[in-house]
Formats: C-alpha cells, sequence, structure tokens
C-alpha cells in the first residue's frame, strides 16, 4: 500500500509539473503570435509607404526629365539667338557700308533706325534666352534633394520590409534554420539590423551547414568603437556566435554617420536606425 502510495504522489507531481510546462508553452505561443501579428502588420503599413514613395519617386524623376529637356531647348534657343545676333551683326555691316555710298541722308536715318530697332529686337530675344536657362537650372536643382529625398525614404523602406519579411519567413522549417529564428531586437531597430548584416541574417548556426556561424566570442584585443557610441549588440538579442560582429558595430544618428566613419577601426560599421551604413573602408549605403 504503501508503494501505492509513493506512485501516486510521484504521478501527481509530475502531473503539476506537465501543468506547468503547458500553462508556459500556451504563453509562449501567444507570445510568439503577438510579435508575428505585430510584425506583419508593420510589413503591411511598410508596404504602403514603399508603394507610395515608389510612385513619387516616379513623379519627381519624370519632373526632372522635363526639366532637363526644357533646359536643353532654351539652350537651344539661347544657342539660335546668338547665331540671329551674329547675323544681325553682319547685316549692320553691310548696312554701314551702303549707308556710306548713299548719297541722301534722310535714307541713310531710315536705314540706320531700321538696323538700331532689329538690333535691339534681338538684344531683348537673347537677354530672355540666358534668364530662361539660369531659370531652368535653378528648377532643375530645386528638383534634385526631393528625388534624393525619394531615393534614401525608399531604399529605407525596402530594407525594413526585407527584414520584417524574414522575420516573418523565421519559422518556415527549413532543414537549417537560419540565424533569425534565434534573434530579437528592440522595437524601432528592425531596420538597422537588417542593413547592418543582411543576408547574413539567413545564415544557420548549424556546423553541418555548407555555410554556417561559427564559434567567435569578443576578444581582448579587438578594436572598441569610437568614444559615446553605442554597439547594436545592446539593443539585439542573439546567440553568442553573433556577439563579435554585433559589438564591432556602432548605432549613430543618420546626420553623424558621416563624420563618425573616419574613426572607424578595420572591420568596424556603423548603421542608423533608418537603415544608412558606413563602414570602416568607405563604403557607405
Amino acid at each position: 500500500v504503501r508503494d501505492n502510495a509513493d506512485i501516486l504522489e510521484r504521478l501527481a507531481a509530475e502531473e503539476a509539473v506537465l501543468n506547468t510546462e503547458n500553462a508556459g508553452a500556451a504563453e509562449r505561443e501567444a507570445s510568439t503570435r503577438a510579435v508575428f501579428e505585430q510584425a506583419a502588420s508593420t510589413l503591411a503599413s511598410s508596404e504602403a509607404k514603399l508603394a507610395g514613395l515608389t510612385a513619387e519617386r516616379a513623379e519627381a524623376a519624370a519632373s526632372r526629365n522635363q526639366i532637363e529637356r526644357t533646359l536643353r531647348d532654351t539652350a537651344e534657343r539661347r544657342d539660335r539667338f546668338a547665331r540671329q545676333l551674329a547675323d544681325v551683326d553682319r547685316e549692320l555691316s553691310d548696312i554701314a557700308s551702303r549707308v556710306a555710298g548713299l548719297p541722301d541722308p534722310a535714307e541713310k536715318r531710315l536705314l540706320v533706325e531700321q538696323a538700331l530697332a532689329l538690333l535691339e529686337e534681338t538684344e531683348a530675344a537673347a537677354i530672355a534666352a540666358e534668364q530662361a536657362v539660369v531659370d531652368a537650372r535653378a528648377a532643375e536643382s530645386a528638383a534634385r534633394p526631393p528625388v534624393q529625398d525619394a531615393k534614401a525614404e525608399l531604399a529605407r523602406i525596402e530594407t525594413e520590409a526585407r527584414t520584417l519579411a524574414k522575420i516573418l519567413n523565421a519559422a518556415s522549417g527549413d532543414l537549417f534554420p537560419s540565424v533569425l529564428e534565434q534573434i530579437s531586437v528592440e522595437r524601432g531597430y528592425e531596420t538597422a539590423l537588417g542593413a547592418a548584416l543582411g543576408e547574413d541574417l539567413d545564415v544557420p548556426l548549424d556546423r553541418s551547414a555548407p555555410v554556417h556561424w561559427g564559434q567567435s566570442e569578443v576578444q581582448p584585443g579587438d578594436a572598441a568603437l569610437p568614444e559615446g557610441i553605442a554597439s547594436l549588440a545592446s539593443v539585439v538579442r542573439a546567440p553568442a556566435q553573433l556577439a563579435r560582429r554585433l559589438a564591432q558595430i556602432g548605432i549613430v544618428e543618420a546626420g553623424d554617420g558621416k563624420r563618425l566613419q573616419a574613426l572607424l577601426a578595420p572591420g568596424q560599421r556603423l548603421v542608423s536606425r533608418e537603415g544608412a551604413l558606413w563602414r570602416w573602408d568607405g563604403f557607405t549605403a
């Protein structure tokens, strides 16, 4: 009887442990589902922004092309007026020669007045053409920043969309699951993570895979990031195999990246939350 009581007691204890594990699994499943739903929502929003920026970029490019055509046309008009002005100068010389041979002062005066009127008209046309060229160049210069801003924003959205898509597809059941399945990142730094590691996020940890992340711990001799710059490791929780890589990636404001790039040691890089990248060897994206 005592043996039976011991058995029943062990079974009750095992049942309690199983119940506890089942409750934890339900909570983890709910948490994972919430993360996936949030990522899906953010991805949909990014795709909408991407579509809008693509349209804006196309519109800005079309506007710039129109300005460039206008600039070429205006330059051609200016050149044409310059040729006409040269023709007028030749005509004036011819008229002056003819005037010199005329006996009637009144006839000479009429020819001179006609020549001066023609000269004034041609000079006015040439001045208008020069102004049109100046205006067209100013319009082209004004159109450049919006186009460049649209390109930068488009690149940021594309990077964010690719990163979120990888997060959503991480649990795809591949033979060699990617390291991304074991990475979590603070909200707002997803784009920075995608820009910093790129396709390396798809590489597995399994050493039997043809391409994989091997063990590489932070070494005492590793160069430190420039003073005051936090590493990507401070906002990313990842396996130990990525520790050394993350420690050599600094997070900076977009406006400081170019200035701080010159301070990087070999192998280091900087990344902004918007997805801009500055590498130690001068590479910038």
